[in-house]
């Protein structure tokens, strides 16, 4: 039986924060040795048919998502389900590829290449677009907003530092309607196998609130280091959910204090949930933004995708996750 051939790798030349063409030659040529058939690709609309066309086939082998974690987003929009994806990072945070333990050492991702052992995690689906890392709604998502507006070419980690102090001194943290189907509240700092069980066997519990800052989170890693919804798990089959409560713009700054120093969770009105469904509204104009990307205005309407994404997996002792 002849294995599977194809490689596809799919770079956003806008990715990161300097030209990488070099390493990935250095990637191309690799793989070219081991007698892969590789395309490389910087277009999202060639990439979805000529994922079709190998996958139709049978010969495709593996997509490389070279880029940071918005472009793996756009990869595992454009390919099907049953597609396996590969995280070349060359991003800016590359939070996927901290979790999968993905490498851009090129010898030892050619090797994960070949071991060709893969791991299935959830994605999320905000008003059609997929998400795999992070949802926020709220003040993260003016800051991106405003990220991406002014963006002339690469985005570096001090491309935010101007658009955080301008939103700290303009956002009014204005409330958000959130309603929650199927939900359960999480015992911090982690939840059980038991809410996970009966938060699948009960469809009908709902719940309906305001907060102004909203998380929806597949990992438990954020930016700049941070964890904001600890209690996520990429495999559970549920939306991770965290919020604050509180109201005023002394009180959202406090939270974003809080986060900075990794206290959040102690604060009393932090709180945690599980969901398969969830609509947040606002009676202002308000964005959201999916992992790291500006993903447009309220209301936003999100569920859960199970096992929707098939990862090739790297030499890390602590993704225990179904293989």
């Amino acid at each position: 039986m002849t294995l599977p051939d194809v490689i596809l790798v799919a770079f956003n030349p806008k990715a990161g924060a300097a030209d990488r063409a070099e390493l990935l030659d250095c990637l191309r040529r690799r793989l070219e040795e081991l007698r892969f058939e590789v395309h490389m690709v910087d277009d999202l609309t060639e990439l979805k048919s000529l994922a079709a066309q190998f996958q139709a086939t049978g010969r495709l082998r593996l997509v490389v998502s070279a880029g940071g974690d918005g472009t793996l987003a756009a990869v595992a929009e454009r390919t099907a389900p049953d597609t396996s994806l590969a995280v070349f990072p060359l991003g800016t945070e590359n939070l996927m590829a901290k979790w999968i333990g993905a490498t851009t050492v090129v010898d030892q991702f050619v090797a994960a290449v070949n071991a060709n052992r893969t791991v299935l995690i959830d994605a999320a689906l905000a008003n059609g677009r997929l998400a795999l890392i992070t949802i926020g709604i709220g003040f993260d998502a003016e800051v991106v907003r405003m990220v991406h507006t002014r963006r002339t070419g690469h985005i570096t980690k001090w491309s935010y530092a101007w658009p955080i102090l301008c939103t700290i001194w303009r956002y009014n943290f204005p409330q958000f309607r959130i309603t929650i189907q199927n939900w359960f509240e999480v015992a911090l700092p982690k939840k059980t196998v038991t809410l996970k069980d009966n938060a699948v066997a009960d469809a009908s519990r709902s719940r309906s609130w305001t907060a102004p800052w909203v998380f929806i989170a597949n990992l438990p890693l954020y930016a700049g280091g941070l964890s904001i919804v600890p209690h996520a798990q990429p495999a559970d089959g549920l939306l991770d959910v965290a919020c604050f409560s509180g109201v005023g713009r002394i009180r959202g700054l406090f939270y974003a204090l809080c986060i900075a120093l990794r206290r959040h969770t102690k604060c009393r009105d932090y709180s945690a949930f599980l969901a398969r469904r969830i609509t947040i509204e606002s009676s202002e104009v308000t964005g959201y933004q999916v992992d790291g990307d500006y993903g447009g205005q309220l209301p936003v309407e999100i569920e859960i995708l199970p096992a929707r994404i098939k990862l090739l997996r790297f030499n890390r002792q602590d993704v225990s996750l179904n293989s």
